[in-house]
Order: structure tokens, then sequence, then C-alpha cells
């Protein structure tokens, strides 16, 4: 169906809220019924100029290292996070 306010733009007219929430609803206990649990992340917004900024500088730092540098800080940084993890081999 045509939306009588935004010529050319379509929409469900079948849809409303209390479906919306049924259907998503489901879609949550099918989830948690493999085992799943919602989480909600944060990451930078990489649309921030001091984001910008910092990652600026520290991929020029990372470019001006010697490349064997730069690999081992790369090795040593991924076997740092790792060593966290259980399990982990």
């Amino acid at each position: 169906m045509l939306d009588p306010i935004c010529p050319g733009v379509t929409y469900n007219a079948m849809a409303n809220s209390r479906t919306a929430n049924i259907r998503a609803a489901r879609f949550r206990d099918r989830q948690r019924a493999k085992g799943l649990r919602p989480a909600t992340i944060w990451i930078p917004d990489i649309r921030d100029p001091a984001y910008r900024a910092r990652l600026d500088a520290a991929c020029r730092e990372l470019a001006a290292l010697p490349a064997a540098e730069g690999e081992a800080d790369a090795a040593a940084g991924l076997a740092d996070a790792f060593k966290h993890m259980s399990g982990w081999q």
C-alpha cells in the first residue's frame, strides 16, 4: 500500500505495534531456547572527530614501527587477549 503522505513509500497496513511486539517476543524466545541471550554493546562512534584523531595517531604510530616490531606487538596483543579466555589453546 502506498503512503498517502509520502508517495512512493510503501508500508504494511496490517502491521501494528502489538503484532510487532508479539513477533519480537517469539523471536527472543526462540533465541533463548538456543541458549542465547540478548546483549547490548557500545562501539566507538567513528564519526566523532576526537576518536578519529586518536585512531589516526595510533595508525601513524603503527605505520612508523619496523615491520617485524609491529608484527611482534600485534602478536603479543593477541596472545594477551586470548590468555584471558578460558579453554583457549
